[in-house]
C-alpha cells in the first residue's frame, strides 16, 4: 500500500543526487534528515508554500521554486498522485523511435498531426481539483497541498496549470486520459501518440472532417491550434514525398516504396533550427548592447552543447538536454553545419549597428565563443555544467 505521508523519512527518499550540493542541505544522510526535520518543524499539517520565481521561457510564464522544502513537498505530492493514478508519461525518445518504425512500414496510411492550443493554460483547474477531491484514495494532506500550491499568490489569478512543475505535467495526463483512450479505440487507427500537446495519429483510412472530429473529443475548454494541424496521405503516389514535423524532428517520408522498405530521412525540424538561430542572434544582439563577453560565451556554449537537467540516485534515470540529446535520431546532419556557419557569421558581423558595435569592441574577445561548434557538441556529446543562476541569466534574453 502506498505511504502518502509527508514524513521526514518519505521526503528524504525523494532526494536527487545533485540536491545536497545545489541546495546546501548537508554532507551526509543524517544531515539531510536533520535539515528536513528542522524545516518541517513539529507538524507538516501547518506547512505552506512560499512565493515562487516567475520567468519567461519561449514567451510563456514558467514558475520555479525558491525554497528547497517546497521542491521536496511538491515532489511528494507528485509521487503520490502518479502512483495512485498509475501515470506514466510518454518518453519522447521512445515515441520518436516508434514513430520512425511506423513511418517506415511499406503500406499506405494517413497521418494526422494535431496540436492543442495553449495546453497548460487552458486546462480547467477547478475541474481538475474536483477529480482529485472525489478520489477517496488520495490522502487529505495531498489534496490540501495541491490546493495550497495552486492558490499560491504567484499564479492564483492565472488560468490553467503553471508551467515548469512536474505536478502540472502529471495532472495534465490525468485530464487527458479519456481523450487518449478514445483515440486508441478508433477502429482505423493503428498507432497514436501524444506528448503533452503534440499529437500524431496513424490511420489505415481517411478520417472525414478530422479537425472537427478530434476537437469534439477534447476535454473541458481545450481547442486545437488549427494552424498546426495537418493531414498526410502517404499512399498518394502522385507526390514524391511528405515532410512532417513532430517533437522537434522533421521526417521526410517517401511515398514510393523500394525493395519493400520506406526509407525515412530524419532531420532537425525547421522550427527548431530557426529557434536556435534566433537565440544566437539575440545572444549576439545582447552582447552588442552590454559587451559582456563571458555571458555571450556561456550562451553559445549552452546552445552548442548539452546539459544534465535531472539526476536521480539511479544513474540510468539521469536526463540530459542539448544539441545531441534533443536530436540524437537525426540521419541528416547538414543542419549542424548550417548552424555553425550562421553562428560564426553572427559573431563576426561587420555591417549594421550591431556589427559596428561588435567590431569596435574587438573581434579578439569573441575567439572563445567561436570555438564552440554544434557539430562538435553533437558528435562528442559534450556536457557542460551551469549553475541555476547562470541558466536563468542565459535564458533571460530569449
Amino acid at each position: 500500500m502506498l505511504n502518502q505521508s509527508f514524513s521526514v523519512n518519505n521526503l528524504v527518499k525523494l532526494l536527487k543526487k545533485t540536491d545536497p550540493k545545489r541546495f546546501r542541505i548537508g554532507r551526509n544522510f543524517d544531515e539531510y534528515k536533520k535539515y528536513i526535520s528542522d524545516k518541517v518543524g513539529d507538524s507538516i499539517e501547518s506547512y505552506t508554500f512560499s512565493s515562487l520565481i516567475k520567468t519567461r521561457i519561449n514567451s510563456k510564464n514558467v514558475y520555479i521554486f525558491k525554497e528547497f522544502m517546497d521542491v521536496l513537498v511538491a515532489r511528494k505530492i507528485n509521487d503520490n498522485v502518479r502512483r495512485i493514478y498509475n501515470i506514466k508519461q510518454n518518453n519522447r525518445h521512445d515515441i520518436i523511435k516508434k514513430v520512425n518504425t511506423v513511418l517506415s512500414e511499406p503500406v499506405d496510411y494517413y497521418i494526422y498531426r494535431l496540436d492543442i492550443k495553449s495546453f497548460y493554460e487552458s486546462i480547467d483547474k477547478d475541474l481538475m481539483f474536483k477529480r482529485i477531491d472525489n478520489n477517496p484514495i488520495v490522502s487529505h494532506n495531498t489534496k490540501k497541498f495541491i490546493r495550497g500550491l495552486f492558490r499560491n499568490n504567484s499564479f492564483s489569478e492565472s488560468n490553467g496549470l503553471p508551467r515548469g512543475m512536474g505536478l502540472s505535467a502529471t495532472l495534465s495526463e490525468i485530464f487527458m486520459e479519456d481523450f487518449d483512450a478514445e483515440i486508441s479505440r478508433l477502429p482505423t487507427v493503428f498507432y497514436s501518440s501524444r506528448y503533452v500537446d503534440d499529437i500524431i495519429i496513424f490511420s489505415f483510412s481517411e478520417i472525414d472532417n478530422y479537425e472537427e472530429y478530434f476537437s469534439n473529443l477534447l476535454p473541458g475548454n481545450l481547442t486545437l491550434n488549427h494552424r498546426k494541424c495537418d493531414e498526410y496521405n502517404i499512399g498518394d503516389v502522385s507526390k514524391q514525398s511528405s515532410e512532417i514535423e513532430f517533437l522537434g524532428y522533421s521526417f521526410v517520408i517517401p511515398h514510393v516504396v523500394k525493395n519493400d522498405v520506406r526509407k525515412v530521412t530524419i532531420k532537425i525540424s525547421k522550427d527548431k533550427v530557426n529557434k536556435i538561430k534566433r537565440r544566437i542572434a539575440l545572444a549576439v544582439k545582447d552582447y552588442a548592447k552590454t559587451l559582456n563577453s563571458d555571458l555571450l560565451r556561456k550562451r553559445i556554449k549552452y546552445l552548442t552543447g548539452n546539459i544534465m537537467v535531472n539526476t536521480n540516485k539511479n544513474k540510468t534515470d539521469t536526463l540530459y538536454s542539448g544539441i545531441y540529446y534533443n536530436y540524437q535520431y537525426i540521419t541528416d546532419k547538414t543542419q549542424l553545419t548550417e548552424l555553425d556557419v550562421f553562428k560564426n557569421r553572427m559573431l563576426f558581423a561587420s555591417k549594421g549597428i550591431i556589427g559596428k558595435r561588435i567590431a569596435s569592441a574587438g573581434y579578439h574577445v569573441l575567439s572563445v565563443s567561436k570555438k564552440y561548434s554544434f557539430h562538435h557538441g553533437f558528435e562528442k556529446k559534450l556536457i557542460s555544467k551551469f549553475s541555476l543562476e547562470d541558466i536563468i541569466k542565459i535564458n533571460k534574453v530569449w
